[in-house]
């Protein structure tokens, strides 16, 4: 039997429409796609595309979930048949959340993911740019792989991935052109440039893992890293961990080094800290999007890699967070 897979519709325009029980997807100027419904266990549809009411009936009677999202991938809502699989599943997050041994071995999978993910960035850096990055930071980001493993609370985890995330953030400033300096990470407001520009990266990250979240029926404020925060996504903040030098950094360090973005881009206030000017705001949300988006995008990574976290609190196994290679 083929495995169900979803379907990401961001072609501006386009009708999703019902024959049988088939969908297809209709543009005027890229023809049509023919999709078995058998196939399909959801669909995502981004901004400005229509679907008809035959097909909305099709999917709810067959139990596919449809989920609306603007066009840079913020949730909007969703149309789905009667089920109570969220139910179910969001009482075995809640439960497993006041679980210390549960939120302390998938916390360490998290950690150790984000470890091993801003390593490789950093080995990427030397040999892509032939930058001589601290072997002292690479060698140091190893070892917190081991100690972070041997963690027997929350906390102590927090200080590895905090020890580590400083020996990471020393090395990335090493690959920045020398108009930037990044005297180590800082936010709230961000103090310089590259900060500036790794918050604002972070923070639309974490917009489109809290809409994926939403999408699989997890609670994004539920966290099992992240706790206690009233108000804050904390889940989210959980997952975005494997993902902030995947996506974000690559981005921020590009964008520089490239010279797409210029010291005069940046408005230097001593209330608000550093921002971007408007222009400049418009091309980092551009290639955001890029990055985000396409037949290989992220956020069909990310949005798989949620539905991997569900399917392994509901299934009570055990969730395996992305590694980059």
């Amino acid at each position: 039997m083929k495995e169900k897979n979803p379907i990401y519709l961001t072609e501006q325009g386009s009708v999703l429409t019902q024959k049988g029980q088939r969908l297809l997807v209709r543009h005027r100027e890229k023809g049509k796609i023919d999709i078995p419904l058998h196939h399909i266990d959801r669909i995502a549809i981004f901004g400005n595309i229509q679907i008809t009411t035959q097909a909305e009936r099709l999917c709810l009677i067959n139990q596919v979930p449809i989920f609306l999202l603007s066009s840079t991938g913020k949730y909007l809502g969703a149309i789905r048949g009667e089920s109570c699989r969220q139910v179910v599943l969001r009482k075995k997050q809640y439960l497993k959340s006041e679980d210390p041994s549960f939120c302390l071995s998938l916390a360490q999978e998290i950690v150790r993911a984000k470890i091993h993910n801003s390593r490789i960035f950093l080995l990427r850096l030397n040999r892509q740019n032939r930058l001589l990055i601290s072997k002292e930071a690479i060698s140091q980001l190893g070892k917190f792989l081991i100690l972070a493993i041997r963690c027997k609370t929350l906390d102590s985890l927090r200080g590895i991935e905090g020890s580590a995330a400083r020996y990471y953030f020393q090395a990335l400033a090493q690959a920045l052109p020398p108009d930037f300096k990044m005297p180590g990470r800082n936010s709230r407001p961000p103090k310089d440039p590259v900060n500036a520009l790794l918050s604002l990266g972070y923070v639309l990250l974490t917009g489109i893992v809290n809409s994926c979240l939403r999408m699989s029926g997890l609670d994004p404020a539920a966290g099992f890293f992240h706790q206690g925060r009233t108000g804050t996504p904390n889940l989210a903040l959980d997952m975005v961990e494997e993902w902030r030098a995947v996506i974000v950094d690559p981005i921020v360090l590009g964008m520089l080094n490239l010279k797409v973005l210029h010291i005069g881009d940046f408005i230097f206030s001593d209330e608000d800290g550093v921002y971007l000017e408007k222009p400049a705001l418009r091309k980092f949300l551009s290639y955001f999007e890029r990055r985000m988006g396409g037949e290989d995008g992220f956020f069909k990574r990310i949005d798989q890699q949620v539905w991997r976290l569900s399917s392994a609190l509901e299934q009570d196994k055990v969730y395996q967070a992305y590694r980059w290679k």
